[in-house]
């Protein structure tokens, strides 16, 4: 049902699958089962739902210390916060994400996870925030020698720039 879109079907399959899970005490299908309701209920748009199903998974990345799915909760988590317009939460889970891929060591994550953070500190008019968080993923960017990345950033950055002023740090990105 998923793969069809029908979300709301899918929905009560998982939810069944879900009792069983839970009544046999799976916890490893019960963890697959609560993010995959998280992302149905996020394709419905049904985002404190979404919330509270990642959420749940989380709970269980984090009791077995499963660090890379704890990333990737963590991220699904601050996308649906940023959805539901909770900027404070959307950035609080991205930081803690932040915290993990550092462990992990994971430099692609980290990037991507900065590149989120900039658009949420954008959105709320924290620009110096931005701009911070920008000139690490310029960095990691060039780090991984992603053409891309360092464009994207640098793009960035002028307009997280041009927007508090700094019209000399604007020009000294244009030219890099």
């Amino acid at each position: 049902y998923k793969a069809l879109k029908d979300y709301n079907r899918a929905v009560e399959y998982e939810l069944a699958s879900l009792a069983i899970a839970q009544e046999v005490g799976d916890q490893q299908v019960e963890g697959q089962i609560l993010k995959n309701l998280g992302n149905a209920y996020y394709a419905l748009g049904e985002y404190a739902l979404a919330a509270q199903y990642y959420a749940g998974r989380l709970e269980i990345a984090r009791m077995t210390e499963d660090s890379r799915t704890e990333s990737q909760i963590l991220k699904s988590l601050g996308s649906t916060y940023h959805a539901m317009g909770d900027f404070a939460k959307a950035i609080a889970c991205l930081e803690d994400r932040l915290v993990v891929v550092r462990l992990c060591q994971d430099a692609r994550a980290e990037e991507q996870t900065l590149a989120s953070l900039g658009v949420i500190y954008e959105s709320v008019g924290n620009y110096l925030k931005a701009v911070e968080v920008y000139e690490r993923r310029l960095l990691i960017g060039r780090e991984l020698r992603d053409i891309q990345v360092e464009k994207q950033s640098l793009g960035s950055l002028q307009v997280a720039c041009y927007a508090i002023g700094d019209f000399a740090k604007v020009m000294a990105y244009s030219s890099k």
